[in-house]
């Protein structure tokens, strides 16, 4: 027995545009680690950078307090 082919009305199509990807989310904690990382290897503006951005993400597992006290002690 012969399988049917799909024919052009049969076949859904693409809904419009596509799937759009999706970008990786960075919690907080993460964010507070990647400052971490810069300040130990003595690059406090992109700590500073990595520690501002982890305060403007949700707050998770006290990583504002830590970005807070990291913040505190690049500017001594």
């Amino acid at each position: 027995m012969p399988v049917p082919r799909p024919t052009p009305e049969s076949t859904p199509a693409p809904a419009p545009g596509g799937p759009h990807p999706v970008e990786p989310v960075l919690t907080a904690p993460v964010l507070a680690l990647l400052g971490d990382i810069a300040a130990a290897e003595q690059k406090p503006r992109e700590a500073r950078h990595w520690y501002l951005r982890a305060l403007d993400a949700p707050d998770s597992d006290r990583a504002h307090d830590l970005a807070r006290a990291a913040l505190g002690t690049l500017l001594e």
